[in-house]
């Protein structure tokens, strides 16, 4: 399914086409995994989010929303460096 964008930009209109994005399979199998690991751990999970830009899953958990966590197109995974 592709989506289309009209902006207005300096008085001209722009149409922008691009493809509807979804989660990899690996990505989903990985965020299943985390998900029930921070179950097990009691662990809150704030913010789920999948950004169709960069293909990638962002989440943001623990009680403290202290871990940050970033989950690639290839099922990989690891801590966000962001402070």
């Amino acid at each position: 399914m592709k989506k289309r964008y009209n902006t207005i930009e300096g008085g001209q209109t722009t149409t922008t086409h691009w493809s509807t994005s979804l989660p990899t399979e690996k990505q989903k199998n990985t965020i299943i995994f985390l998900s029930q690991l921070f179950s097990n751990l009691l662990q809150p999970v704030w913010l789920f989010r999948f950004d169709p830009l960069n293909k990638s899953i962002f989440i943001i958990a623990g009680k403290e929303e202290s871990l940050e966590i970033i989950i690639f197109e290839n099922g990989q995974w690891e801590f966000s460096e962001n402070e």
